[in-house]
Order: structure tokens, then C-alpha cells, then sequence
């Protein structure tokens, strides 16, 4: 008689809103190749727009937007209460959680799913927001109650043993997976077309949220070299500010003289956009003070650009400085700039090491190699 399959719910209802689409659909392909049958929870920004071999519930519905705060969190919990039920319907075993933070809703989560029978697994998505205060003594009280807890790599695991001591034997590292199902390229001409860029010289991209850890200003104050050097150089940055103020960097734009030299699209950027941006660009720059995984990362080796990036762990246990990648010292404009004009004065070293980052995502980072660790895992929990 054939076993009957491990169900999973995986219940993370940012989808869509904030970009966590790419990487539920990855997580869930894999498991599905692993033999296990994931049902995603997720909301209804979340845009199901390819053949998927999963189910996929949008039961976190109004969750997101500009309604009260108070209406949008009972939608909130009647969504997980509506994606509980249906996991136990369906007989799911395992209720998996994607953690940014913790707070009361997490833990009431978290006990939940326990009552539901269910074993919980938490992803661990960002280890620094839980260092602190009542965020540390609630993040105790969350993952102590999880039956296994996953993190991206060994710097956000020692981060986490740091925090919550006991959590070390209930963690595992299972590393963020790439993007190449996503990946649609496009001629340069095209891109430059689609996003109004008018380019005599090199493109460099800096993608994703704007807020002061991702360093920015140390971009904006290390180009002035750069240009020195390729004067019809033309950065892009692409993305929405988020507990910034995108006028400091307007400012230091104008002191500099980049106007020229700089395209600010300051917006949300659709994810129907992204292939046009990462195709424009000869170099993404990830200029970040502190990061523990970063899937712009991942997103630019999957498009086989060449990145120039912090000597952040987070960052070194992806890419050697070199060979697939190129690392700078971190905070400092002039070694940020001196590693990007190598890099651009090097065309066939630039194609290499772009070539060799591609295929480090695609081998090193497969969402089926993923999703047999996290099904192993699984099977760990329920032994």
C-alpha cells in the first residue's frame, strides 16, 4: 500500500504585496519535487499567473492597503483562522510560518496551529529585527514553541544561537533559493526603451527598498570616481523608500553633480518590470551596511549579472569576491569605487564572473535541492 503523501501548509500572507511571490513559489515547487504536496495560504495580491504544481488558497483577503488598522487585522486572523481550518480538512501535518518579526499575532500564530494538532516550522527571515527588547522576550516565547526553525545561512544562525540559545537544536540552514523561473530577459535596447533610459556608457542598478541600511549614500558618494572615469555612466535606482528620506539622497546627488548621471525611479516597481531593469544593467551594486541573506542578490546572479557587493557575511558565504562576484570593503566609497571600475574596465572578466555568478544560482541555489532539505526536515519533526 503507498504511503499516503506529507501534506504542508505553508501559511505566509505577504505574497504578492511584498514581493515574497517569488520565493513562496520556489519553496513550494520544490517540496512538491520532493515528494511532499504544499497547499500555500497566502493574499489575494498574490497574482497566480503560470501552471503550478501546488495549490495556492488567497484566503488572506483586504489585509493590505490603506483601511484602518483595526479592520485590516481581523481579516488578518480570520484569515489564518479560515487557512487552519482547511489545512486540518486536507489533513495537513506541518503548518510552515515565514517570521519578519515578532509580535502578539505571531505568537497567537504560533499557538494556534499547535492547538490544531499541527507541527509548526518558522523560516527566520530577518534575525535582527528579534534582538531587541520586548521583540527579543516575545521571539523566545514564539520560537520556543516551533518544532523546527529554519534560517538562510550560518551568520543568521549564529545571530539567532546569540538571541535564543536553546533554539540551536531546533534550527536548520537551508539557503535562499534563486529566481531563474522568473527570470524573463530582454535585448538592452528593449529595456532601455521600456524604462526610459538614455545611456552613452556603462549602467549600473541599485534595486529594492530604500532605507538606510542598504547603504545608498555610500553608492552616491563613491560615484564621483566612477564617472571621473566612465563620464557617460548612468546609475539607476529602482524602488520605494521605506523609513528613509529619499531627499537626503537627492541632495547628496546635487552636491556631487550626478545629476546627469543619475535616473532615480522612485516608486513601487511591478514585478512585470523587473526584466527590463536587471537587463539594462552592466552591474548591480549592493552597497548594504548590514544584511543577514538578500534575494536582490540572488535575483541579479539569476539574471547573470555581475554584482559588486559588500564584504557582509550574508553577502561572502554567496559569492567569492573574484570568481562569481566582486566584494568591497563595507562603508567605503573609495574601495566601492575602485572595485567598480575595475570591474568595468574589464569587459571579459566582467562577462566571467558573471557567467560563473549565474551558474552558482543555478546550481548552488536550486529551489529542488531546497526543497528536498526542507522536506528532510520536515520528515525530522515528525519521526
Amino acid at each position: 500500500m503507498a504511503e499516503a503523501p506529507l501534506i504542508s501548509a505553508i501559511i505566509e500572507p505577504v505574497g504578492g504585496h511584498g514581493g515574497m511571490n517569488y520565493y513562496d513559489y520556489g519553496l513550494c515547487k520544490g517540496l512538491a519535487s520532493a515528494g511532499v504536496k504544499p497547499v500555500l495560504y497566502t493574499c489575494d495580491s498574490t497574482v497566480i499567473d503560470r501552471a503550478r504544481p501546488f495549490e495556492t488558497r488567497l484566503l488572506f483577503r483586504g489585509i493590505w492597503g490603506n483601511g484602518g488598522k483595526l479592520g485590516r487585522g481581523l481579516k488578518y486572523l480570520r484569515g489564518f483562522v479560515l487557512s487552519l481550518r482547511d489545512a486540518r480538512k486536507r489533513g495537513c501535518r506541518i503548518a510552515h510560518f515565514h517570521f519578519f518579526h515578532t509580535t502578539a499575532l505571531e505568537l497567537a500564530m504560533i499557538t494556534l496551529a499547535r492547538l490544531y494538532g499541527l507541527k509548526t516550522v518558522i523560516t527566520v527571515h530577518d534575525v535582527e529585527s528579534f534582538s531587541k527588547g520586548s521583540s527579543k522576550r516575545l521571539a523566545k516565547r514564539v520560537f520556543g514553541g516551533a518544532d523546527l526553525l529554519i534560517v538562510h545561512n550560518r551568520i543568521s544562525l549564529e545571530a539567532l544561537a546569540a538571541i535564543i540559545p536553546s533554539a540551536l537544536s531546533r534550527a536548520k540552514v537551508i539557503p535562499h533559493g534563486n529566481y531563474m523561473d522568473f527570470v524573463k530577459p530582454v535585448s538592452r535596447e528593449e529595456a532601455f526603451k521600456k524604462i526610459g533610459l538614455d545611456a552613452a556608457g556603462p549602467v549600473l542598478l541599485f534595486w529594492g527598498q530604500i532605507k538606510k541600511v542598504k547603504g545608498l549614500d555610500i553608492l552616491i558618494s563613491a560615484l564621483p570616481q566612477v564617472v571621473k572615469r566612465f563620464p557617460g555612466l548612468k546609475l539607476v535606482i529602482a524602488g520605494k523608500v521605506w523609513k528613509d528620506d529619499f531627499s537626503v539622497y537627492g541632495s547628496a546627488i546635487e552636491a556631487h553633480g550626478l545629476k546627469d548621471n543619475v535616473a532615480a525611479h522612485i516608486r513601487y516597481i511591478p514585478d512585470e518590470m523587473a526584466p527590463y531593469y536587471f537587463s539594462a544593467a552592466d552591474i548591480v551594486v549592493l552597497p548594504y551596511r548590514k544584511i543577514y541573506q538578500s534575494g536582490v542578490l540572488l535575483m541579479a546572479l539569476s539574471y547573470g549579472k555581475a554584482v559588486v557587493a559588500s564584504d557582509l557575511p550574508g553577502m561572502t558565504e554567496i559569492i567569492d569576491d573574484g570568481v562569481d562576484g566582486f566584494t568591497f570593503r563595507s562603508e567605503e566609497p573609495e574601495d566601492l569605487a575602485r572595485r567598480v571600475i575595475e570591474a568595468l574596465s574589464d569587459k571579459d572578466a566582467l562577462k566571467r564572473v558573471a557567467s560563473a555568478g549565474l551558474r552558482k544560482a543555478t546550481d548552488g541555489f536550486s529551489w529542488a535541492r531546497i526543497g528536498e532539505r526542507t522536506a528532510e526536515a520536515y520528515r525530522g519533526i515528525l519521526d
